[in-house]
């Protein structure tokens, strides 16, 4: 097997994942720990945000870049997190990011598959079950059937799948 070497952009996208990931399980434990969790998750999302600013400098060599936008905002809402405490927030603002993102996984594949005729059937079906995923417990956050320390630990989860979903789709493009 040979080795393949790792640009910069993609050891950048590793990184947001990972922290994805350990993001996902900080929110699974926020209901015990929720003041050092604030700290925490508004450090990160500060680091975040800063990844995002370095990957659109890296492609652009320009600090005003969409991605980079992006990036400032998610620096902005990782300051106001730490000064206001804003994980409840956070929480209640997820279910409607969830349904964003879900039904954006699902339109992507079936875009991906039909009209792009990108025919890669298991990053299709790893979008399919994502999206399905994360729109069956935004209905059931919404609906009232779970509770708000559980919304807490399936954020986590969700935002620990996305994490999972980005090094996952990451290296099934790498590979090819």
């Amino acid at each position: 097997m040979a080795k393949t070497k790792m640009d910069k952009n993609t050891i950048i996208k590793l990184v947001q994942a990972t922290f994805l990931i350990v993001l996902g399980i900080l929110f699974c434990f926020q209901q015990s720990i929720s003041g050092v969790i604030s700290l925490i998750i508004g450090i990160g999302l500060i680091v975040y945000g800063l990844l995002f600013v370095l990957n659109g400098f890296s492609i652009t060599k320009s600090l005003l870049t969409p991605l980079s936008l992006a990036g400032y905002a998610i620096i902005g809402l990782g300051i106001y997190t730490i000064v206001a405490n804003l994980v409840e927030t956070l929480l209640a603002y997820f279910p409607y990011l969830m349904i964003v993102i879900g039904s954006a996984a699902i339109i992507d594949a079936f875009v991906a598959y039909f009209a792009i005729k990108y025919k890669n059937v298991s990053l299709m079906v790893v979008k399919l079950v994502l999206g399905a995923i994360l729109l069956t417990f935004a209905i059931l956050i919404l609906t009232g059937v779970i509770t708000s320390q559980f919304m807490a630990i399936v954020s986590g989860i969700c935002l620990a799948l996305v994490g999972v979903y980005s090094i996952v789709t990451l290296f099934i493009k790498k590979s090819k």
